[in-house]
């Protein structure tokens, strides 16, 4: 069976075709027809949205007929392979969800942090059990560099390009020291929670994913797996649940 999964973020939309529990082809793009197009190519019978944005309907409908089967919206009541013991299930961003679910799908024995390091940084953990307890959100490095702009009078907007590589923590230009006080910043704070978790949880494995997961895996000095699909990976399986 050829699955569609649709992963709609703040910046980007994500599709890709899962077939047997494997992902076969993705792309990112920022418009919704694209993914209407990618559908179209693959010819899916199957499919998920999950969105971090309003219901697009023209997006949801012209998928919906694609398909050999209803499209699945995924919400807070969508049926779920883990237990979801988020105190207000309604307000839970569907990308927090499926990255645990992936992470869970990944390594079914044991505790998981997952930190998406996008637009913002969230930082969730599931159980070993499979019981979701939720999380953290912070503010992403490209966040911080627009809040002190904003906020500010007269600090510049400072183009992030995340390295592979830490900045230094001694910067001779304004621009350059704000780059290294928001990602030094988000650094600490992540090695912070991550010592913090693995503290208090035995055999956590720690997964990261989103647009900056590089500069996370090659800076942070805990020992972390970076998972480029671990969302689209989460949104199959339980897709996989709701229909097998």
């Amino acid at each position: 069976m050829r699955h569609l999964i649709v992963d709609v973020g703040n910046t980007l939309y994500k599709a890709s075709i899962f077939e047997a529990s494997d992902q076969q082809v993705a792309i990112e793009t920022t418009t919704w027809q694209s993914v209407i197009d990618f559908a179209q190519k693959y010819a899916p019978q199957r499919g998920i949205v999950s969105s971090v944005r309003e219901k697009n309907t023209p997006l949801i409908q012209s998928l919906d007929s694609l398909l050999s089967y209803p499209l699945l919206w995924l919400d807070y009541t969508t049926s779920l392979p883990i237990t979801n013991a988020y105190d207000t299930p309604h307000t839970l961003g569907m990308d927090r969800l499926a990255g645990v679910v992936g992470a869970k799908t990944l390594y079914p024995e044991n505790n998981c942090l997952v930190i998406d390091a996008g637009t913002c940084i969230t930082y969730d953990f599931i159980d070993a059990t499979g019981v979701y307890q939720g999380g953290s959100i912070a503010p992403g490095i490209r966040m911080r560099l627009e809040a002190m702009h904003t906020f500010t009078a007269n600090l510049p907007l400072p183009d992030w390009n995340p390295q592979t590589s830490r900045p230094s923590l001694v910067s001779k230009s304004t621009e350059q020291a704000l780059i290294s006080g928001a990602a030094n910043g988000t650094i600490a704070e992540a090695e912070q929670i991550i010592a913090t978790f693995q503290e208090q949880y035995a055999s956590t494995q720690v997964l990261v994913c989103g647009g900056d997961r590089n500069f996370f895996e090659s800076t942070i000095k805990h020992p972390i797996f970076a998972v480029r699909n671990l969302v689209s990976i989460g949104l199959n399986r339980i897709l996989e649940h709701n229909v097998f």
